[in-house]
C-alpha cells in the first residue's frame, strides 16, 4: 500500500462532539496512483452502548488553496453490527468527485442505532486532549509499577475526563464503567491514582521486597557455610583414605606404569580425537538403546566429527511432538535454516512498539521455533528453550528448561513437551486479568503434541485423545476452545486466539471454540495433512501440497488477506498468524499471504520474499 498509495492530508486524531455515538479516530486522503482517484479513509470508534446498524458522513472537499469544490454529500456504510469500543470504517474508500482535491473535513455525520433510533453528530467536531504519559505525573519507576499493579500491565497514562467521555490508562477512550480494550473499572482506574496512597503502598511493598530479599541472603549465607563444613569434612575423610591406601597404589603404579605410560602418550598426541571418538560412540549407543534424546544432546556437541550433525537430526525424527521450521506472530514471521540459524523479518513499525522479537541473529543450533503477538522462542539441538521479545506475563522465562522435545507459545505464556511425555509451562507473572489456567499443566503426562493459545494450552495423548487446561477466567467470555474431551483419533493439534483445531487420522478437521470469523467451518475439509490456527481464521496443507483456509467473516472490517492461499502449490509446511499466513516450499524457500489492510497496522510480517534454505520441519 505504501507504494501505492501517496498520503496528501490527514484529519487530527480522536474528533468529537458531546453525546455523539462515535469518535473520528483518524482521517487520511490518498491518491491511488493505478487509477488517479483521490479517495479518503476514515476510521470511526462506537462509544455507543447500543450497537451501531449503519453510519451516514458527508465530506466537504477542498483545492490546494483552501476553496470549497465539489465534495460527497453522502456516504454510508451500511449493515454493521458494532459494538462499544470496536473501531470500523478504515478499509472503506471514498472516491472524491473531483481529481484537485487536497484536503477535506466531515460535514456531518448520522448514526443509525440498533434499536432504530437516528442520531446526528453535533458539527463541529472538537479534539479530545491526548494523553499524558504515567511518567509525567509520578516521576518514579517504582510509583508507575505500583500504579500498573493496582490497575493492569497495560496502564501507560494518566486518567481524564471531558465531558461524557473518561480516558482509561490504557490509553482508550471509553463511555461506560469498564474500558473496551483492557477491561479496567473506572472507579479503579481513577482512585488508584492517588499519590498519597500509592507513595504508601509503594513503601510497604518497598520494605517488604527488601525484606525479602536480606532473609534470602541469610538464608543463602547459612546454606553456603554449611556446605563449607561439608567440604571440610569430606577434605579430611579424603585425606585419611589417601594416607590408607599409599602404600597400596605404589603397588598398583609399578605394575600398571607401562600401561599408563603408552595411554598418557597416545591422549598427549592426539587428544581432542581420542575424546571425540569416545563420545561418538557413547551417542550411537545411546540411540541404539532408544534414548533418543540423549544421544541428540551427545551428537550436538560433536560439531563437524564423521556425521554427527546428520545423526543430530535423526534422533530428533525418533522424538515426539511437532518442530515448526517457519512461524509467525501478530507482527513478525521467524524461520529455522538448514545449518540451524534463524532469520526473522525486519520490523517496519514505530521503534516505541517494538519488543526485540526479530533479535534472532545470534541463535545457532535451533531445531524449531514458535512465535506470538511480541516474542519469538526456539528450541535448541540439546534440548533446551531461547527467548526474546516482550516478557512482561513471564512468557521468555525458559532459560532453565531441559530435556525439552517440542515447544509452543501464546500471546501470555509458553510450553515446551518433554521427552517423558510431561509437559512445562512458564510462570504466569502478569496482571490477573490475563491469566485463565492457561499454565496449568504439570500433571499432565503421556503426551506427544502440545498448542499454546492466547488463554488456554491444548495436548494430543498418544492414544489419540486430546486435553485442555481448564478455563478458570469470566464465564462470559468463555467460548469453548476447551471442549476437547470428547475427541478420538486426533493426529495433530493447534490452538488459536479463541478456538482450537484438531486434526484426525482420516484427513478431517475437527474445531471448537469462537465462530465468529469462520475461523471453526473446517467440517468440509478432507486429505489434509497439517493444520494451523492463526488469532481469527484457520489454514490446512493438502496431501497433494495444496493449502485451504477458513473464509473470513470481516464483522469488524478489518481483513487483511490472511486466507488468499487458494493459488498456492507445492508447500510442505504452513502457519497461521494474525494478520497473514506463511508456506514453505521443498526448496527452502518461503511465501506469504499479501497484506491488504490498513497500512499502519503492517509491520513487515510478510516480507520474507528473499528467505532461501529454510529446513523442512522434523517430525
Amino acid at each position: 500500500m505504501s507504494e501505492r498509495f501517496i498520503r496528501l492530508y490527514e484529519l487530527q486524531n480522536n474528533l468529537y462532539s458531546v453525546g455523539s455515538p462515535v469518535i473520528v479516530s483518524a482521517g487520511a486522503l490518498l491518491k491511488d496512483t493505478q487509477t488517479n482517484n483521490i479517495i479518503v479513509q476514515l476510521k470511526f470508534q462506537s462509544v455507543s452502548v447500543t450497537p451501531i446498524k449503519a453510519l451516514k458522513v458527508g465530506i466537504v472537499a477542498f483545492d490546494i488553496a483552501g476553496k470549497e469544490i465539489e465534495g460527497v454529500d453522502e456516504y454510508q456504510y451500511l449493515d454493521l453490527k458494532i459494538q462499544n469500543g470496536q473501531e470500523f470504517g478504515s478499509n472503506k474508500a471514498i472516491v472524491m468527485p473531483d481529481a484537485v482535491t487536497r484536503s477535506f473535513s466531515v460535514r456531518n455525520i448520522t448514526v443509525v442505532l440498533e434499536n432504530g433510533n437516528v442520531q446526528d453528530v453535533s458539527m463541529p467536531m472538537t479534539i479530545l486532549p491526548k494523553g499524558t504519559l504515567l511518567q509525567s505525573g509520578l516521576k518514579d519507576a517504582e510509583m508507575v509499577k505500583q500504579y500498573k499493579l493496582s490497575v493492569n500491565d497495560k496502564a501507560a497514562y494518566i486518567p481524564q475526563e471531558t465531558n461524557d467521555l473518561w480516558m482509561c490508562s490504557c490509553g482508550e477512550w471509553n463511555i461506560g464503567d469498564f474500558c473496551t480494550r483492557c477491561r479496567a473499572k473506572r472507579t479503579v482506574v481513577f482512585s488508584a491514582y492517588d499519590i498519597p496512597a500509592l507513595t504508601d503502598k509503594m513503601t510497604s511493598r518497598l520494605v517488604t521486597e527488601q525484606a525479602q530479599r536480606e532473609e534470602q541472603q541469610r538464608i543463602a549465607e547459612i546454606e553456603r557455610q554449611r556446605e563449607a563444613e561439608e567440604e571440610a569434612k569430606c577434605k579430611a575423610l579424603e585425606k585419611e583414605k589417601r594416607k590408607k591406601n599409599k602404600k597400596r597404589a605404589k603397588i598398583a603404579t609399578a605394575v600398571f606404569a607401562a600401561l599408563l605410560l603408552l595411554a598418557l602418550w597416545q591422549l598427549w598426541l592426539y587428544p581432542d580425537v581420542v575424546q571425540t571418538a569416545i563420545q561418538y560412540n557413547r551417542a550411537i549407543e545411546l540411540m541404539e538403546n532408544g534414548d533418543a534424546m540423549s544421544a541428540a544432546i551427545t551428537f550436538s556437541t560433536l560439531g563437524d566429527y564423521k556425521d554427527a550433525k546428520e545423526q543430530v537430526y535423526m534422533c530428533w525424527s525418533m522424538l515426539p511432538g511437532e518442530r515448526l521450521t517457519i512461524a509467525t506472530g501478530n507482527v513478525h514471521t521467524v524461520g529455522v535454516k538448514s545449518n540451524s540459524t534463524v532469520v526473522a523479518t525486519k520490523y517496519t513499525g514505530t521503534p516505541d512498539d517494538y519488543d526485540g522479537q526479530c533479535d534472532v541473529a545470534e541463535w545457532k543450533d535451533i531445531v524449531a521455533v514458535s512465535a506470538s503477538r511480541c516474542h519469538t522462542i526456539g528450541l535448541k539441538l540439546d534440548g533446551t528453550v531461547v527467548a526474546v521479545g516482550y516478557n512482561g506475563d513471564g512468557q521468555c522465562d525458559v532459560s532453565e528448561w531441559t530435556d525439552i522435545v517440542a515447544v509452543s507459545t501464546g500471546e501470555f505464556h509458553a510450553v515446551g513437551l518433554k521427552s517423558d511425555g510431561t509437559v512445562v509451562a512458564t510462570k504466569f507473572t502478569g496482571s490477573p486479568n490475563n491469566y485463565r489456567g492457561q499454565c496449568d499443566v504439570s500433571d499432565w503426562t503421556d503426551i506427544v503434541a502440545v498448542s499454546a493459545g492466547s488463554y488456554h494450552t491444548v495436548g494430543l495423548k498418544s492414544d489419540g485423545t486430546v486435553v485442555a487446561t481448564e478455563y478458570t477466567g469470566d464465564s462470559d467470555n468463555y467460548d469453548g476452545q476447551c471442549d476437547v474431551s470428547e475427541w478420538t483419533d486426533i493426529v495433530a493439534i493447534s490452538a488459536g486466539w479463541e478456538h482450537t483445531v484438531g486434526l484426525k487420522a482420516d484427513g478431517t478437521v475437527v474445531a471448537v471454540g469462537s465462530n465468529k470469523f469462520g475461523q471453526c467451518d473446517v467440517s468440509n475439509w478432507a486429505n489434509i495433512v497439517s493444520i494451523s490456527a492463526g488469532t481469527c481464521h484457520t489454514v490446512g496443507l493438502k496431501s497433494d501440497g495444496t493449502v485451504v483456509s477458513t473464509q473470513y467473516i470481516d464483522i469488524y472490517e478489518d481483513y487483511s488477506g490472511q486466507c488468499d492461499v487458494n493459488d498456492w502449490t507445492d508447500i510442505v509446511a504452513i502457519n497461521a498468524g494474525s494478520n497473514h499466513t506463511v508456506g514453505l516450499k521443498p526448496d527452502g524457500t518461503v511465501i506469504s499471504t499479501k497484506y491488504i489492510g490498513w497500512e499502519v497496522f503492517n509491520k513487515g510480517e510478510c516480507d520474507v520474499n528473499g528467505w532461501t534454505d529454510i529446513r523442512v520441519p522434523i517430525q
